[in-house]
């Protein structure tokens, strides 16, 4: 029996259903009162609550006195078969446990259930919204390999938090993180930081300098706001892309790096190529793999969670 899953249910339920006792009786803790299930909230976290369907008192109101109480906790219905109103996307629910599917379905259903808010904690991922859920799934499968990523959404929404995610879980962890945010420096400055330049290359550089690619190498680099970049730059990062080779400004020789790219932006780049001022050959190379990140507005479920996060 797990001690993270409660199934508030009634005596009266269980007896009428003989299925429920089968499939649920060693799965969680079953709670007969509201107001027990108040206190246990109070005294430990809980992963996930199991409402029975018909379970007296359940409305609105008393949906969010729970999730005040344990802001992280998926709450789902428990109901006998699929049926249009217990599919309905509405605000009390996560989901539907559907009885009729078998012991077997039911548990693979919880069993994934638990483990994508097992990848939302082990990625610093805070929120139960269905969406963040499977950004957590998709930075899974990513950290084991090398791959380019492009994580495209606005401001705010997390673009660093799910690239150093992916670093942090990565064989690449014992590596540097280093962010640089492209749109912050102006072409010429962000070439000599990012492939460092050789002593006398322009006025001032008194020395040779190593840039952030090579400073980054065994780990990962992360350029926020990629779409600022200009088309001298972007030639300069496909070709790093394409073998881990640069020269530095004002270099006679070239420099090989081995750094994981991740890049970021809030910007259409789709239309900064039709309008000619992103390469397309760089888009794709960058953008092996996509992540699209939603704006807090497109999952509200992550406001409350975010809030008890920030207040702690």
């Amino acid at each position: 029996m797990s001690q993270n899953i409660l199934i508030l249910v009634s005596p009266e339920y269980i007896a009428g259903h003989p299925p429920f006792d089968e499939i649920f009786k060693s799965e969680g803790e079953y709670i007969y009162e509201l107001s027990q299930l108040y206190s246990i909230l109070k005294e430990r976290a809980i992963e996930l609550i199991l409402v029975a369907e018909d379970y007296p008192g359940i409305n609105q109101g008393t949906i969010r006195r729970i999730r005040m109480r344990s802001p992280l906790a998926d709450v789902w219905r428990i109901v006998p078969r699929e049926t249009p109103y217990s599919l309905e996307d509405n605000s009390l629910f996560d989901g539907a446990i559907i009885m009729a599917d078998g012991r077997e379905s039911v548990l693979k259903r919880i069993s994934k259930i638990l483990f994508q808010k097992g990848l939302l904690r082990k990625f610093h991922l805070v929120g139960r919204s269905e969406k963040l859920k499977m950004i957590a799934e998709t930075i899974d499968h990513l950290i084991s390999s090398d791959i380019s990523v492009l994580i495209i959404g606005p401001s705010g929404s997390g673009k660093e938090l799910v690239a150093r995610a992916i670093h942090e879980n990565s064989p690449r962890t014992k590596g540097r993180f280093i962010t640089v945010n492209c749109g912050a420096l102006a072409e010429g400055v962000l070439e000599s930081e990012l492939f460092g330049h050789s002593k006398g290359a322009f006025t001032g550089s008194v020395g040779k300098r190593d840039g952030l690619f090579l400073q980054a190498n065994g780990g990962t680099i992360f350029l926020d706001e990629i779409g600022e970049t200009k088309p001298d730059t972007q030639v300069r990062l496909l070709r790093v892309l394409e073998n881990g080779v640069f020269y530095p400004v004002g270099g006679d020789y070239p420099v090989h790096s081995d750094v994981r790219v991740i890049a970021a932006t809030n910007r259409d780049l789709a239309e900064a190529i039709h309008e000619g001022v992103f390469r397309e050959d760089l888009y794709f190379r960058l953008g092996v793999i996509k992540i699209n990140l939603p704006s807090l507005y497109e999952r509200r479920e992550d406001i409350l969670p975010l809030l008890y996060h920030f207040a702690a």
